[in-house]
This record gives C-alpha cells, sequence and structure tokens, in this order.
C-alpha cells in the first residue's frame, strides 16, 4: 500500500496519511485478504515483461512502507528500481524492509509531478504503482499519467494496481459496502477504532467528484494519451491491475 499526495494534487500542502496514519499503515493489508495476490499479480507482470533482458528500469511512484517492491525485486533479478514517496515516514520504513535489495532500488523522497517532470523523457523500461494514483485528484492525476507516458521507453510496459471505480454503479456499491464491513469487522479487533474512522473517512473522499477514477474513462485517457494494449489482467471488490504499453 502506497501513498503520496492529498486530494489537492499538489506538493506543499497537507498529505494524506501522516503521524500516526502514516505510521500504521501496514495495517491496511489486514482489512484486505486480496492484497498479497494484488502485489503478487503485479510482480508478475513486470516478470513476464523483462525476464530475458540484462537491465531493466523500473519506476515505481508510492513506494510506501515497500510491499510492492519487494514482490518485484524478489521475482526480478535483472531490475533497478527507483522507489518515490512524499511521505518521509514511508521512505524510512520502505529503506528498513528493502535493505537486502540496497544494491538495486535508489529512494526518492518526493512529490510525484515534480520528480516526473525532472526525468528526461524515454528512460524507464516499465512505470508500477499500486494504490497510489487513484488518491490524486483528477487534474493532477491527468498530468501525472501524461508524463509517465513521456518517461517511458517506446514499447515500455504501464502496470497499475489501484482503485478503479466499477462502472456498474451497483457493483461499485457492493465493493465499497465491502470495504466498509472489513475496516468494522478487522480495526476494532486490534483496539484501533481511531483508525477504521480514518479510512472510512479516506474511502468516502475517493468517491467525491473530481476524484474518482472511473475505469472506462481511465482507459479512454490513457488511450488518447498514446498507451496500447491496455487490460485489465485482474480485479478484486474495488480494486483492479491495468496494464498498457506506450505505442
Amino acid at each position: 500500500m502506497n501513498s503520496m499526495v492529498d486530494k489537492k494534487g499538489v506538493s506543499g500542502v497537507k498529505k494524506r496519511f501522516i503521524e500516526k496514519f502514516g505510521e500504521d499503515y501496514f495495517l491496511f493489508s489486514k482489512a484486505y485478504p486480496h492484497f498479497k495476490e494484488l502485489q503478487e499479480k503485479i510482480s508478475k507482470e513486470i516478470f513476464k515483461f523483462c525476464n530475458g533482458k540484462e537491465d531493466c528500469l523500473v519506476l515505481e511512484i508510492g513506494c510506501g512502507s515497500g510491499a510492492t517492491s519487494l514482490e518485484i525485486l524478489k521475482r526480478n533479478k535483472c531490475i533497478k528500481l527507483m522507489a518515490v514517496d512524499n511521505e518521509i515516514e514511508m521512505i524510512k520504513q520502505v529503506k528498513k524492509n528493502l535493505k537486502d535489495y540496497s544494491g538495486r532500488v535508489e529512494f526518492f523522497h518526493e512529490d510525484a509531478l515534480s520528480f516526473l517532470k525532472k526525468i528526461k523523457s524515454s528512460t524507464y523500461d516499465v512505470f508500477v504503482s499500486a494504490w497510489v494514483i487513484h488518491n490524486f485528484e483528477e487534474v493532477y492525476r491527468n498530468k501525472v499519467l501524461k508524463e509517465i507516458f513521456r518517461i517511458l521507453k517506446k514499447g515500455g510496459l504501464f502496470v497499475n494496481g489501484d482503485k478503479y471505480a466499477l462502472d456498474n454503479l451497483k457493483a461499485r456499491h457492493r465493493a465499497f459496502n465491502w470495504s466498509i464491513k472489513q475496516y468494522l469487522s478487522v480495526y476494532p479487533l486490534e483496539n484501533r477504532d481511531d483508525y477504521c474512522y480514518d479510512w472510512i473517512i479516506h474511502m468516502a473522499e475517493d468517491e467525491k467528484s473530481g476524484v474518482l477514477m472511473p475505469e472506462r474513462e481511465s482507459i479512454r485517457l490513457m488511450r488518447e494519451l498514446g498507451f496500447g494494449n491496455l487490460k485489465i489482467v485482474w480485479r478484486k471488490k474495488m480494486e483492479a491491475i491495468v496494464v498498457a504499453i506506450k505505442k
């Protein structure tokens, strides 16, 4: 699970995951039985793409404490990973969690869009993120996606495991309610009613106009940017994995 910026989508404003919320972010996985499955599927998609390459340069935006990073590095020996997060607490945690891979990973404490704008065009073989891009306000998100397309090499891979809102409203409501029930059943048992409250508020913010990331609209935008071979390769409840290739 990862974090980047607040709903306003700009650097220098209050971040969404701070203090105890950021420090206890690992609790998120307890409420999501498919958490590990999503990470493994992302890693497998990158393995299929990078397997056989001598070097494969991967950029991860919103590395968080390193759950996705770890799966990628374990499975893919040829990968060099650049891990970015704007939460200093996350950077501290990911450095500890990935200490065994220090020779193959670099860490950057920076805002997503600011970091992307510094990168030369056609630099990376793969872009990856998990539970990150949906946090961005739509205007900021679109700028980020445009920059991602630019910094990928021709034929480069985009992999994003995230909350892509189902276009079927009834199905979306069922998935949303399932998530709320998970929080209510798991976190009070951990004596974390505060954490339960925080995540329910977070979920409500994700559904707001200008923030919600609908599946069909997201894919349409990526096609307009120039991505091809767009596929949803996995979905459970509110989460889906979208893969695409820079044409």
